[in-house]
């Protein structure tokens, strides 16, 4: 890996262990996967723009949490841990773009009971408070893609992908609300939503029909907090 290319991704490289086996790690064999794959290259430069728009001190944070996801690969559903927690670099990315100033990872807190979101910023002297969660394919769909085979576009979300969303909202929620009570402050809940159907990040006709399933979804919801979906609602 060039860290002259992919500084902060080598930085991550550095930190794995020496002798374990490629295939128990995050990034096997990375040089001959961009080298192959124009789309595999095109997601790592991707992750790392978001990571170098981290501050030295929340791009601290963040090594020290995801030092152990990068050697803890889930048989089921591989390396979902470590780059949800990567995801907050979209968030914080997300922050910076709207206008927040002093953005920052927050530090988890190590009073028991004690809730945290996970970026912190402010925009004229409002406090913007984001808890980044991040929604991946069902256990359905992982079922499926281990046979290959034809299978009808599916336009439609199904409920349980609702009930999902609507868990994950109100755990947000706990996070948020829980954070400098007493303070004013604006609250938003950012979403990373990877959808069962595959082809939904690059044909337009899923996107627009997955919002606007969304937005129905959300309608009449009087939350306190604003609800944005990267690449979707934002």
């Amino acid at each position: 890996m060039d860290p002259k290319t992919f500084p902060r991704l080598f930085e991550l490289y550095e930190l794995i262990p020496k002798g374990i086996e490629s295939d128990q790690f995050y990034f096997p064999r990375f040089d001959k996967t961009i080298m192959l794959s124009p789309t595999a290259k095109f997601h790592f430069q991707l992750l790392e723009n978001e990571l170098s728009k981290l501050d030295k001190a929340s791009w601290q944070l963040m090594k020290n949490e995801v030092k152990s996801l990068l050697v803890n690969k889930d048989p089921k559903r591989n390396w979902e841990q470590l780059i949800s927690k990567l995801n907050e670099a979209k968030g914080y990315c997300y922050l910076k773009k709207i206008g927040c100033s002093s953005v920052q990872i927050i530090p988890r807190s190590k009073e028991n009971g004690i809730k945290t979101p996970d970026l912190e910023g402010t925009k004229f002297e409002t406090v913007y408070l984001c808890e980044v969660k991040t929604i991946n394919i069902s256990d359905f769909e992982i079922e499926k893609r281990k046979v290959i085979s034809a299978r009808d576009a599916q336009y439609n979300l199904p409920p349980d992908f609702f009930d999902k969303f609507d868990s994950v909202v109100e755990k947000a929620k706990s996070q948020l609300l829980s954070y400098k009570k007493g303070i004013i402050s604006k609250k938003i809940i950012y979403f990373i939503i990877n959808f069962d159907e595959p082809l939904s990040i690059y044909f337009e006709c899923y996107r627009a029909e997955y919002k606007e399933q969304i937005i129905k979804h959300l309608e009449g919801r009087n939350y306190d907090f604003d609800i944005k979906i990267h690449n979707l609602l934002e």
